[in-house]
């Protein structure tokens, strides 16, 4: 998309704050915009973080140098310094919009508002800050750097921690990974090649806010005259012409060739959703509490990294499939230890989710612009389902070794069916629809509370005012979950709720619903409502979504809620139908393989030494997410769940049996 807006004003930059640019003329660059993707809009519950443990030499890493790092990263990844906007209560407007520095020194700026240095914390104090704390991104601030230091001294260095955070829906796990490894590179690495058995250099603050302003100019504008006195603007049509913006993957992914493609493509999606089973899942809480996210992480050594490895090519599996069959074991001793009732019995098979990267088959994109083209900050994910039975064998080797192999074998079909990419636009398309449907649904209950609480305290509005409550008509794909939905609760708290990034609009729609219970309109009080009530979890954050209407609810009116006393400590598996095969999701699987592949450890050392790596997302209540990955010669298996949803005791004797079962199945002679 063109540019759509110009800048009608600049920052002033004090010079005397971050004195970096010789040409310090500002330019009015436009502002671009692009469309919010299913995928995009689906992934908008989760902000992801990375958290990277390391030992760095003294002086290296200051504010400024910080600030000029992440300035030339959020440079060359314009989704890093986006914001998104919707109109209120316009389901398909939401969208990124990116309004490139009008300088090298603007972008140093803009960085370090994203910077944060916060003295001595450690590391799981740092990360159940950012997951239970005040939330540290918005709608205007879709990335943020953060930085502590604990009081250890060593050899080679002092001891920080360093998270990376972000929007799911701007990138993913892959992305957030590249960032990192650019990020040492340019903090620790060489600025040039050195000779044999010299010291190393790092790059010095002139020579990052060189590299800075070189790729600004690049991007932006040309220094004018020999002396590089002044910058000169690009034509209004060189500058207009461009999309720094990426394209989302499914824009980037092949699409269907003609009408009969696109059917069948439809028809095999919904044959492989019907042929999804699971009824397995964790049992919530009787009373369930205010979200709280834990996160379990253990770690074997490069000894004992190296024997599992070696376990699992003799069986014929890898550490990802054996995670799976892990998982497995798990949830059938933790049913046996905690006598949970399945109701549609242990017959049924377990079902777990992971996702896979698509960028191998996007479609080239030579014709983009830079930098937009040089970007890997883009969400490029698809999902597939391992299942596995449930039933127990005599022999535990045998039968783990043979799931473990049964899992490979089900992610190498779904990875080589030449069905993998038409499959994931759908996919896309559909949680794309579940969003707005939650987001519709909450907004819904939401509008319901107030206006119960209006016709409750007697309160009025004026008719032109109730107009704000409405929400317009849905999109022609706008609609509930279809029959071939595989989506489980699991699914929707880590990956299909509604999006919560647009913090603003939201204290925005709450200030005009305070405003709108000044008054009452006589049309509201002809509404069925029903009494007020305590709000949900999810109610009390408003989505970017609007507040749903008033009005949409006298069409089909909420029932008041049920005197019924909560449920027991059982299995929520819905009993089995004549019409619709149980399928529920377990819990959901990342796999990340071995990100030593990504991670270049010898061009930042001898200056940084990376040890411990921790990763996740802020879920919504409900989230569970395990993570599997080799990072520094070592195994890592890590666990992220909402404490406060669940049975009491029921995940972490889950996670208490995973750690068992790798003793068991995987370091065993």
């Amino acid at each position: 998309m063109a540019a759509l807006t110009l800048s009608s004003s600049d920052r002033v930059v004090e010079s005397t704050k971050y004195p970096t640019s010789s040409a310090p003329t500002s330019l009015p660059l436009p502002t671009y915009e692009r469309p919010l993707s299913d995928n995009e809009l689906a992934d908008g519950v989760n902000d992801m973080y990375l958290h990277i443990g390391f030992r760095a030499s003294a002086g290296l890493l200051t504010e400024r140098r910080l600030g000029l790092v992440w300035a030339i990263l959020r440079g060359r990844h314009p989704l890093l310094a986006s914001q998104v906007v919707m109109e209120c209560g316009a389901y398909d407007s939401a969208r990124f919009t990116y309004t490139p520095p009008g300088s090298a020194n603007e972008a140093l700026n803009d960085a370090m508002d994203t910077v944060e240095m916060r003295g001595i914390q450690y590391k799981d104090d740092l990360i159940s800050t950012y997951l239970n704390g005040t939330r540290t991104l918005s709608a205007s601030q879709l990335s943020a750097l953060l930085v502590s230091s604990e009081p250890t001294l060593h050899a080679d260095g002092e001891e920080w921690n360093v998270l990376f955070c972000a929007t799911h829906f701007i990138g993913d796990g892959m992305a957030l990974h590249q960032t990192a490894n650019d990020f040492f590179k340019l903090i620790a690495g060489a600025a040039s090649s050195e000779a044999s058995g010299e010291e190393i250099k790092t790059h010095t603050e002139e020579e990052l806010l060189a590299i800075l302003e070189a790729e600004w100019i690049e991007r932006w504008g040309s220094f004018k005259g020999a002396e590089k006195e002044a910058i000169q603007q690009a034509s209004a049509l060189e500058v207009a012409g461009m999309q720094p913006i990426p394209a989302s993957s499914e824009m980037r992914l092949p699409q269907p060739r003609g009408k009969m493609h696109a059917a069948a493509v439809k028809v095999d999606f919904k044959n492989s959703e019907s042929r999804l089973i699971g009824g397995h899942s964790f049992p919530k809480a009787a009373i369930k509490g205010s979200r709280k996210t834990v996160v379990k992480t253990i770690s074997f050594d490069s000894v004992t990294t190296k024997t599992a490895l070696k376990k699992c090519k003799a069986e014929g599996a890898t550490i990802s499939s054996a995670l799976f069959a892990l998982c497995n074991l798990a949830w059938m001793r933790t049913m046996d230890a905690h006598n949970l009732a399945i109701s549609n019995g242990p017959s049924l098979p377990m079902m777990m989710y992971s996702a896979i990267n698509l960028r191998p088959w996007l479609a080239s994109t030579t014709t983009t612009p830079t930098p937009s083209s040089s970007s890997y900050w883009f969400l490029s994910v698809g999902y597939f389902n391992v299942i596995l039975p449930t039933f127990s064998s005599t022999s535990a080797q045998a039968s783990f070794w043979h799931r473990a192999r049964s899992a490979k074998a089900q992610s190498s079909k779904y990875v080589k069916s030449p069905m993998l990419v038409a499959r994931a636009q759908e996919m896309a398309k559909e949680r794309g629809k579940r969003a707005k449907t939650w987001a519709k649904q909450d907004d819904d209950a939401e509008a319901l509370q107030v206006a119960a609480q209006m016709k409750e305290t007697g309160l009025k509005i004026t008719p032109g005012q109730s107009q704000m409550l409405l929400t317009p008509p849905p999109s022609p794909g706008f609609g509930p979950k279809s029959a071939s939905s595989s989506t489980s609760s699991a699914e929707k708290a880590n990956h299909g709720g509604r999006p919560r990034m647009f913090s603003k609009i939201a204290k925005s729609a709450r200030k005009s619903l305070s405003s709108l219970r000044q008054t009452l309109s006589s049309s509201i009080g002809k509404l069925p409502m029903s009494p007020p009530m305590s709000p949900s979890p999810s109610s009390k954050r408003l989505s970017f979504f609007s507040i749903a209407s008033v009005a949409s609810a006298s069409a089909s009116p909420k029932s008041p809620p049920s005197n019924t006393p909560p449920t027991p400590l059982i299995s929520t598996v819905p009993p089995p139908s004549t019409t619709k095969t149980p399928s529920a999701a377990l819990m959901g699987l990342s796999l990340l393989g071995n990100l030593d592949g990504t991670y270049a450890h010898a061009t930042y050392s001898p200056n940084v030494t990376l040890h411990t790596l921790t990763t996740g997302s802020r879920q919504r209540s409900g989230g569970m997410l395990l993570f599997g990955y080799t990072f520094a010669g070592k195994m890592w298996i890590s666990l992220g769940w909402d404490v406060n949803a669940f049975g009491e005791g029921v995940v972490q004797c889950f996670w208490a049996e995973v750690e068992k079962g790798v003793q068991e199945m995987l370091l065993a002679a």
